[in-house]
């Protein structure tokens, strides 16, 4: 059963520094779970961080357009 969970901006950036340094997503996924001592993201999480950073420099969240949640 898979749980979905938010990554840290920290998380991101080791995420895709790790990715540039080993060049393979398990591997990745081994650092992740070794330095944060919980769950990786999954290979298609982290090559979609990768494409994120490589196409806009950043790995911050972006606006999206439309109505705001609301808080109830």
């Amino acid at each position: 059963m898979s749980r979905s969970f938010r990554l840290s901006l920290r998380e991101k950036t080791e995420t895709v520094k790790w990715h540039a340094i080993y060049q393979n997503a398990a591997e990745v996924a081994r650092q992740f779970h070794s330095c944060f001592n919980r769950t990786p993201p999954a290979r298609k999480t982290i090559l979609s961080l990768v494409k994120k950073f490589d196409e806009t420099g950043s790995l911050k969240e972006t606006s999206r357009s439309g109505r705001p949640r609301s808080v109830s």
